[in-house]
């Protein structure tokens, strides 16, 4: 484990104390492991344990705080052990420490996204702490509100957030699913996107080009790497949030708060637990067939904006 990055375990945290392949998970096995042959997924038999995904081991980037901690909070509540993965160390350690009370054993790996070599020696340090990877949610992001012309003619704002909402997810993605094809076990990637990815309604009050620009390539990447990763039984989906409170709450007025929840059929902000909870039914048996989808999180905010 290189300087930087800590974890924060006690004992063997691969479930069991060993790797195991994807029939040990409990998850729909595939008639067969090699690429292209056989499905992908087994239909699910019985709803005796929905939404259980026990065994699997899980990356959750951004996960200190916000959506993140959500999501890392929703797996371990549902047994998988869970690799934190956030630029805040003390945030990182912290939100370790409150999973654990949940049970099980995870581990935290400072990281950012928007550095590749950083990101390389992240995921070793996971793949190599639990004996492979079974799921990634991309959720690392920035915002930057701000006029485009207002930027200075080097565009800092606009490379930045693309850095981290753009190229940190593909950088993260290379990285684990690199390590998900060579142990030919398969494996779910998810996309945390925006509405902002499919609407720009809200660029005259709150100008952030970069992101909307980043979140709309997430949408179409997720079908993208959907059809280019199939061979490998590895699925691609993607979560668009709409209002929903996270670490970017601090960058609305409250009037701007106030304005977004009369702007949303169910008159209130989206929970980070429940974006979790949309993350594990797509890794549990009971969403093993969805694959290449865009699915809004926003309590019907896109159908009026």
């Amino acid at each position: 484990m290189s300087a930087g990055q800590t974890a924060a375990v006690s004992g063997d945290p691969r479930p069991g104390g060993a790797a195991g392949g994807g029939a040990a998970l409990g998850w729909p096995a595939a008639a067969s492991t090699h690429p292209g042959r056989g499905p992908m997924t087994a239909p699910v038999g019985d709803l005796s344990r929905v939404m259980d995904v026990s065994g699997r081991c899980v990356i959750v980037t951004g996960a200190a705080a916000g959506i993140g901690f959500g999501i890392a909070r929703a797996f371990a509540e549902r047994g998988a052990t869970v690799a934190v993965l956030d630029i805040d160390m003390e945030a990182g350690r912290a939100a370790v420490a409150k999973l654990g009370l949940l049970g099980g054993q995870h581990l935290f790996v400072a990281c950012d996204v928007s550095d590749r070599g950083m990101v390389r020696r992240a995921v070793d340090t996971v793949h190599a702490a639990f004996g492979r990877i079974d799921v990634l949610v991309n959720n690392a992001g920035i915002n930057a509100v701000k006029p485009f012309l207002d930027m200075d003619e080097s565009l800092p704002e606009w490379h930045r957030v693309i850095d981290v909402d753009l190229h940190g997810p593909v950088n993260m993605t290379h990285a684990v699913d690199s390590k998900m094809r060579a142990d030919r076990q398969g494996g779910l990637i998810i996309n945390i996107s925006s509405v902002g990815g499919a609407r720009c309604s809200g660029s005259k009050d709150m100008p952030a080009a970069g992101y909307v620009a980043a979140k709309a390539a997430i949408n179409h990447l997720t079908v993208s790497w959907a059809i280019e990763f199939a061979d490998y039984d590895i699925r691609v989906n993607c979560i668009m949030p709409g209002p929903t409170h996270s670490r970017l709450d601090e960058q609305l007025t409250p009037e701007m708060k106030a304005r977004n929840e009369r702007m949303i059929l169910a008159r209130r902000y989206g929970e980070p637990l429940e974006i979790g909870a949309l993350c594990v039914f797509m890794a549990s048996a009971e969403g093993a067939h969805l694959n290449g989808v865009v699915i809004p999180h926003d309590g019907g905010y896109l159908c009026v904006n």
